[in-house]
């Protein structure tokens, strides 16, 4: 077992969760967690979240799917929330392969949600969660039944592919060994419980946006800054095997595409993009929204949970 989900007034856990601790092969420990209700009659749905996310910024979320009569299953990916961390600095955002990533969710897959969740399953997935998604299905096509993405890390910035000068300042500052250093997040501390809602590009409510904050406050092993020098730079390769020729053509998964219009974290053009390529893809774009669909104001979610509902045949 592992140590309970935290919870708020406003953002209780929902009841009947089952916690867990799974070790992976290099010995990462994974905080997992799952509810399957005798009332969950429509499957499992997997949610996969962003890079610096935890298991209780999705209270609520988990909260609408159990609703819906889904069962859910999440994590944290390794580096996160209260998954083991592989550097001394907590507060570092590193990973030494983004394969790990898809290992600990094949693992999770078979040992975690299988035995004990409710075909058929199903994808709901955030920014990184989109990337490491869009991989999943290629990796294991036919264990999804279909997948929703919210504002999948295709891209960052506003452009279809990392400048070039980047990504050689990426690949020298790693030949100089200092891939584990983690840039400075503006001019502001590296830590998101200092973060004010000015300063903020993920959501346009400020009481969700303190909700969190609430939460790192509480419990600030959560917390988590920048990513390094070596992290961005397997994101980079992430990203760029997305859009090889033949690839993403090759995904037969049904996929609605949620993109946010006033994104500033990663790019609705490359969205679009590789939607076009999809063959079983639908994209719906929000204006107006920011970043994280699921934290903004009641007139984007209710929008995102409308469309949640049309994709998945909820009634």
């Amino acid at each position: 077992m592992s140590e309970p989900l935290l919870g708020t007034e406003r953002w209780p856990v929902p009841p009947g969760a089952h916690v867990e601790r799974l070790e992976m092969p290099d010995g990462t420990g994974i905080r997992a967690v799952r509810w399957t209700p005798e009332a969950a009659t429509r499957g499992t749905v997997v949610v996969l979240n962003g890079r610096t996310e935890y298991l209780e910024k999705y209270n609520e979320t988990h909260a609408a799917l159990l609703e819906r009569g889904f069962a859910v299953a999440s994590f944290d990916w390794r580096g996160q929330g209260l998954s083991d961390r592989p550097l001394p600095d907590r507060l570092k955002g590193h990973v030494a392969r983004f394969d790990c990533y898809l290992e600990d969710l094949d693992q999770l897959q078979d040992d975690f949600i299988v035995p004990h969740c409710p075909a058929p399953f199903t994808m709901l997935a955030h920014s990184l969660g989109g990337n490491l998604g869009l991989r999943a299905l290629a990796r294991r096509p036919g264990f999804f039944e279909r997948a929703i993405l919210s504002a999948p890390m295709w891209c960052v910035g506003a452009g279809l592919r990392i400048p070039g000068p980047m990504r050689v300042g990426l690949a020298v500052a790693h030949a100089l060994g200092l891939g584990k250093l983690a840039p400075p997040r503006g001019s502001g501390p590296n830590d998101p419980r200092f973060e004010r809602f000015e300063e903020n590009g993920l959501t346009s409510d400020p009481e969700r946006f303190l909700e969190t904050r609430e939460m790192l406050r509480v419990e600030p092993r959560l917390s988590l800054g920048s990513p390094t020098i070596d992290w961005f730079r397997l994101a980079v390769a992430s990203m760029d095997l997305l859009f090889e020729p033949g690839w993403p053509e090759a995904i037969e998964t049904p996929i609605c595409i949620c993109t946010p219009g006033a994104d500033q974290i990663v790019s609705p053009a490359a969205q679009e993009a590789l939607a076009s390529r999809l063959p079983r893809a639908e994209l719906h774009r929000f204006e107006g929204a920011q970043h994280e669909l699921l934290i903004e104001r009641d007139e984007f979610r209710n929008a995102f949970w409308q469309r949640f509902d049309a994709f998945f045949g909820v009634t």
